[in-house]
């Protein structure tokens, strides 16, 4: 009679479904324990990393500005509204009419935090620090600009009119 009349693959599972010790079961679900927390360092290590709370996806802008302009403009209701919305409109538009970059440091300060709203970013108290600091710079930048400027172009009385006689 020859020895291993069972099948190679039969014999393999055998020896499988045999009951393991206590000593070999702990062995065992150590391993598996490892492996799969390897296979879980290889997955994280592949994805990318999380975003943080303050981090946002820049909003694509796939329209030129006239576009967006105009489409946000046609978003403005003027029809019925209130005095007091009215001279709240009032005052962001004389704000946006003045604003000429770091010589105009609150203009600018305020123009940031309506752009990034525009682009569809609301600011985090993050943004509006990086902005303050931004504007005490150009603050402190623009206060001694004009000193200077003063002190080298100091005003003038008119220059009397010349009646030319023709």
């Amino acid at each position: 009679m020859p020895k291993n009349t069972v099948p190679r693959s039969r014999r393999a599972s055998a020896r499988k479904n045999t009951p393991m010790t206590k000593a070999a079961a702990e062995r065992r679900l150590k391993e598996l324990l490892a492996q799969s927390l390897e296979v879980h360092r290889q997955i994280e290590a592949a994805a990318p990393p999380p975003k943080q709370k303050n981090e946002r996806a820049a909003t694509p802008i796939d329209e030129n500005w006239e576009a967006k302009n105009a489409r946000i403009g046609a978003t403005l209701d003027l029809q019925d509204i209130p005095d007091s919305e009215r001279a709240f409109l009032a005052t962001c538009q004389k704000i946006h009419r003045r604003e000429r970059g770091c010589d105009s440091p609150f203009e600018e300060f305020f123009a940031h935090l309506v752009f990034l709203v525009e682009r569809g970013q609301w600011p985090t108290p993050d943004d509006v620090a990086d902005n303050l600091k931004t504007f005490r710079e150009e603050f402190a930048y623009m206060r001694e600009s004009s000193k200077n400027f003063i002190e080298a172009y100091p005003e003038q009385p008119a220059a009397p009119e010349s009646k030319h006689v023709a």
